[in-house]
């Protein structure tokens, strides 16, 4: 508990954490407002000829890709920090030479990754329901039940299953380049994933494709057989660290 207590102190008084939170409400606020703005359009009656119907109706398209999106960056922002610090800060090698077991400090990074990455579902769901009870949109979209916190604590718990390989790249390149690289890439494609149908079967990618109405029975044992191959990784990483 103490590691865990040390490495959530980290992360708290990380100059990244606000980026994330920063991340994680930007896609349903900019689903909301694209949202709004079509709705006000089209009781202006600009929505009336199908080529504008079919512009306005894009555009709501395209903007809810974009809460998985970036909600995936947000917690790989986190995850790159968390085990990328070590290595960018050069304190890897006294870790590396404390009494304690390595799939403690592991365990810990984990541990206190997993707490943030709810949190971040926790404030985005806020974020999703109060900008749509903001805007007059209350009934649109998922609503304003509980069951919207379901969907955005599937959606945490699916991308988390996805950050211990991030973190193994973190650790496998010493630093924050490589996760970063993976994580940005991911989240890009993540935008678009939901329109193919083998994206689900794509490391980082299911929780996008689930997001839309994917199938549970597929994305969660990819998401569990991603997760355990990163904590394989992680784990044989910080095992054969002094020989490399």
């Amino acid at each position: 508990m103490r590691l865990l207590a040390v490495e959530v102190l980290k992360l708290r008084r990380a100059y990244t954490l606000p980026l994330t939170v920063l991340f994680a409400v930007s896609g349903p606020i900019m689903w909301a407002l694209a949202l709004s703005g079509v709705a006000t359009l089209q009781e202006q009656g600009l929505g009336g000829t199908s080529r504008i119907g079919g512009w306005l109706d894009g555009i709501v398209s395209a903007s809810d890709p974009l809460t998985p999106a970036l909600f995936l960056l947000a917690s790989g922002v986190a995850a790159t920090y968390v085990f990328g610090r070590e290595y960018s800060e050069g304190t890897i090698e006294n870790l590396l030479t404390t009494p304690v077991r390595r799939s403690s400090f592991l365990a810990a990074k984990l541990g206190a990754l997993a707490l943030w990455v709810l949190a971040l579902g926790l404030v985005a769901a806020s974020a999703d329901v109060l900008t749509r009870v903001a805007l007059g949109l209350a009934d649109v979209g998922r609503g304003v039940s509980p069951a919207v916190f379901g969907d955005y604590a599937v959606l945490a718990v699916l991308t988390y299953l996805g950050l211990p390989l991030v973190g193994w790249v973190a650790m496998r390149w010493k630093g924050y380049v490589g996760a970063l690289t993976l994580v940005i890439a991911a989240s890009l494609v993540a935008g678009f994933a939901a329109e193919w149908a083998l994206a689900s079967y794509v490391p980082l990618l299911s929780s996008a494709v689930l997001w839309h109405g994917g199938s549970v029975s597929v994305a969660l044992p990819l998401a569990a057989a991603v997760f355990a191959a990163g904590l394989v990784f992680c784990l044989l990483q910080l095992r054969y660290a002094d020989q490399v």
